[in-house]
């Protein structure tokens, strides 16, 4: 089951992390349901040509990270703060919080990102670009690993 981190001051939201641990028995695709619902009953709302797009990303992002690393593993998906908490330092506490716990266990972390820009934070946190890949004409997916300190 998910782990999720926030960070909340005065009773706002302002920072939230979810951590996925690793995989128990085989490794397998990313998940693709809900408690209630498949992937494909949720997108049914959506047109076929979404639906397609949206599949083959994540096709890609398993296919990435299983050429990447092993289990076990962990993985941080989202991590997100609104405009006004950016550049405080709360994400970083999120993630430092968990990367901390992780270097004690000795496991190494997964992570994927569609913004370069992110790809030099994510290095702050020794997080190194495995792959990149082209999900279309103007959006690169950046598999990047942080492994064991």
């Amino acid at each position: 089951m998910n782990e999720t981190d926030r960070a909340v001051v005065d009773g706002e939201l302002i920072g939230i992390a979810v951590w996925s641990p690793p995989a128990t028995g085989e490794a397998g695709a990313i998940s693709h349901a809900t408690a209630d619902h498949s992937l494909e009953e949720l997108l049914a709302v959506y047109s076929m040509g979404l639906r397609k797009r949206f599949l083959a990303f994540i096709k890609l992002l398993t296919q990435a990270r299983d050429q990447t690393i092993q289990q076990p593993f962990w993985s941080l998906a989202p991590i997100a703060a609104p405009p006004k908490a950016r550049g405080k330092g709360v994400a970083s506490a999120l993630i430092n919080k968990k990367l901390k716990e992780l270097d004690e266990a000795r496991l190494p972390c997964f992570l994927g990102t569609q913004d370069k820009a992110n790809v030099a934070i994510y290095e702050k946190f020794a997080f190194h670009t495995q792959r990149e890949d082209s999900i279309s004409s103007d959006i690169t997916h950046y598999t990047m690993i942080r492994l064991r300190n």
